[in-house]
């Protein structure tokens, strides 16, 4: 029987140790930002507007915005991160309403209802078209954990 020497157990147990803060290391730190996002230096008070985050690592995180501007994101992975936004518009909120009432299971002999869609949307889509792709917006931010982050920004 051959017996291990202490040589090798320590390298192997060295090896394993490595491996193992690599296989942590890969693991990006999440963080929050938050903010106000004004539209031509004003509140939007709107409805169905949203600040989007992509971070390095590929993931989105996004945030709705209230009729007062303020936002928080939670979940943003750490390092500089590309900024868009989106906006539902009018239409589209009364299509996405129209189309959750005709998934609804009804009988038969009942109508379907359309549901006027209530809210303060916009009746065009505000955002400029280069700031609604993230991976294509030269808008960014830091996003450090530990840290208290904010991302302020006045949409054209």
């Amino acid at each position: 029987m051959s017996t291990a020497s202490p040589f090798r157990i320590a390298t192997a147990v060295l090896v394993l140790a490595a491996l193992g803060l690599l296989v942590g290391c890969t693991r990006t730190a999440k963080t929050e930002i938050s903010g106000t996002i004004k539209l031509r230096g004003q509140a939007p008070k709107l409805d169905g507007l949203e600040v989007l985050f992509l971070s390095p690592d590929g993931t989105m995180v996004s945030a709705p915005i209230g009729e007062d501007g303020s936002y928080t994101a939670q979940g943003v992975s750490a390092g500089e991160v590309k900024v868009g936004f989106s906006a539902v518009t009018a239409e589209a909120a009364q299509q996405a309403s129209e189309m959750k009432s005709s998934m609804r299971l009804k009988k038969p002999e009942q109508k379907t209802q359309t549901a006027k869609v209530t809210g303060n949307y916009p009746k065009v889509n505000p955002i400029r078209e280069d700031l609604r792709d993230p991976s294509a917006s030269k808008v960014t931010t830091m996003a450090e954990p530990g840290k208290t982050n904010i991302f302020n920004y006045d949409l054209p």
